[in-house]
C-alpha cells in the first residue's frame, strides 16, 4: 500500500521552495557544506 509520508512531503516542498528563494538557496548550500565538514571520513 503507497502512503505519503508527512515528513518526507514537507522536506520535498521546503527544498522547493529554498531552490526558488534568492536568500534560501545560498543558506541550503551552505548547510549542507557544515554537514559534509561535520560527517566523519
Amino acid at each position: 500500500m503507497y502512503r505519503l509520508d508527512r515528513d518526507k512531503r514537507v522536506n520535498n516542498l521546503t527544498g522547493f521552495a529554498f531552490e526558488l528563494c534568492p536568500v534560501g538557496r545560498p543558506r541550503k548550500r551552505e548547510s549542507g557544506q557544515i554537514a559534509r565538514k561535520r560527517k566523519p571520513a
